[in-house]
């Protein structure tokens, strides 16, 4: 007996529903922040600011990221660009607020 499909996800589009952008933001901002503990001697304290703002990065992509998810749960494309959507507004608004 053949067995529906249709509402199966392939192996391909689980794992870029599993990796998508704020995930990989996350695995950055969670670098960046091992980086920022282990380099604390060395930069006398200056490090500390790559936890202040790569902590709370990282809370709002998983936020995001959830959110997202719970909303469009197969829809594989709508989670990327939404995503990369917001990625592009968020940076336009740092650039603009620091460089503007």
């Amino acid at each position: 007996m053949p067995v529906d499909q249709s509402n199966t996800i392939g192996a391909t589009t689980n794992w870029l529903r599993i990796l998508s952008p704020c995930v990989i933001a996350i695995a950055f901002c969670a670098i960046t922040i091992i980086i920022s503990i282990l380099n604390m001697e060395e930069s006398k304290g200056w490090s500390f600011f790559g936890i202040i703002i790569f902590l709370p990065a990282s809370f709002l992509l998983w936020i995001s990221d959830f959110i997202l998810k719970a909303i469009f749960k197969d829809k594989v494309l709508y989670i990327w660009l939404i995503e990369i959507l917001l990625f592009s507004i968020g940076l336009w608004y740092l650039y603009a607020n620091v460089y503007g």
